[in-house]
């Protein structure tokens, strides 16, 4: 959640608390999955990371008559929502 929070300061000044917040609600909502890993690269093995994810972004096994995309081929979710209060 770091990188994501001094994102959203850099880019648009918003608060490291309203970043937790806002995510807080979009996997609430569903618009976001929470993933907690364990580490196991160098000094961070064994430690849990979070992560963040779009749900349909995951890798699905290719059946025989899908294809690929293509690698400049961009996909764009149909709708983004952002909590306001």
């Amino acid at each position: 959640m770091d990188r994501i929070s001094k994102y959203l300061s850099r880019v648009y000044g918003m608060h490291p608390k309203d970043t937790a917040r806002q995510l807080v609600l979009a996997v609430k909502d569903g618009l976001v999955v929470e993933t907690l890993t364990v580490g196991c690269k160098g000094s961070k093995a064994g430690i849990e990371q979070e992560g963040y994810w779009l749900p349909g972004d995951e890798m699905e096994q290719m059946s025989e008559g899908s294809k690929p995309s293509l690698p400049s081929e961009a996909l764009f979710p149909d709708v983004r929502m952002l909590h306001t209060y």
